[in-house]
């Protein structure tokens, strides 16, 4: 069934419990009502940029050409860091210029980017900490009907790189870090299954003080090391280290940045 109006999709650090994601809408609808607000993620940790990055990769490709990825997790707010509305070959994607669109720019590059600062297209009488509101959420609206995105500010071509582990790549070994726990538990790395060329039949992951071999091929099935813990490539491509039934990163202490290699 084809939807009535133009796709929106919203991923922010908002939670549920406040008012702050009914808002966002509120000003979406009343600009463009035929809008199809889709929640892509809210439980986003606060100020989280790389968790929102990650999120954003995870979903917003599989969604229909020409949909609006409005993206407000912004520990900047209120600053003078950019506002952008980039385009790609098949969507737009709105928020602050702080990499949180660096990893679904690395699948489908930007074609055009544009910093958002016409006021036409904006609210007024504007807050310093809501431009999630008052900045974002009018200018993704303006697009949503048919905006020519030039109108929203100038064109430009260095936007902000998401912080992001650079893995080191040698003949038989590559270096990366751990960059999110998902809320299994799972250890997600910085390694992608691209990285590895596809005739390596198997491996061994170093994280901490332990060796786990891979490829599993699933959270149930495949190599284990002791106590269960399984190496294998998630549903986004990058290498995660899960535990099934349990919390690989309670009990394998590992956090953000902390060192991972895989060797073959």
């Amino acid at each position: 069934m084809n939807l009535p109006g133009p796709i929106i999709t919203l991923t922010t650090d908002f939670g549920g419990d406040d008012g702050y994601v009914g808002a966002v809408k509120g000003v979406i609808l009343s600009i463009c009502s035929p809008a199809n607000i889709i929640d892509c993620a809210h439980q986003i940790d606060p100020q989280n940029i790389v968790q929102a990055a990650m999120a954003l990769e995870a979903a917003a490709l599989y969604y229909p050409p020409a949909t609006i990825h409005l993206a407000v997790v912004d520990p900047g707010v209120g600053t003078n860091r950019r506002r952008l509305a980039a385009l790609t070959e098949r969507q737009i994607f709105v928020g602050p210029d702080n990499g949180v669109f660096g990893l679904v720019f690395r699948r489908e590059s930007p074609q055009r980017i544009f910093s958002i600062e016409n006021e036409k297209y904006l609210l007024t009488g504007r807050s310093t900490t809501f431009d999630g509101r008052d900045i974002f959420a009018p200018a993704a609206a303006h697009l949503a009907n048919g905006l020519d995105p030039a109108e929203l500010g100038p064109q430009i071509d260095n936007p902000v790189a998401l912080p992001w582990p650079e893995n080191t790549l040698d003949d038989q070994e590559i270096t990366g870090a751990i960059v999110a726990t998902d809320r299994f538990g799972n250890l997600i790395t910085s390694i992608h299954r691209d990285e590895i060329d596809d005739n390596v039949p198997a491996f061994t992951v170093h994280v901490g003080n332990r060796k786990i071999p891979g490829p599993a091929v699933s959270y149930a099935e495949g190599p284990s090391a002791a106590g269960g813990y399984r190496a294998l490539f998630g549903s986004a491509g990058y290498l995660e280290i899960a535990l099934p039934g349990d919390s690989a990163a309670t009990h394998i202490l590992a956090g953000w940045g902390d060192v991972v290699s895989v060797v073959w």
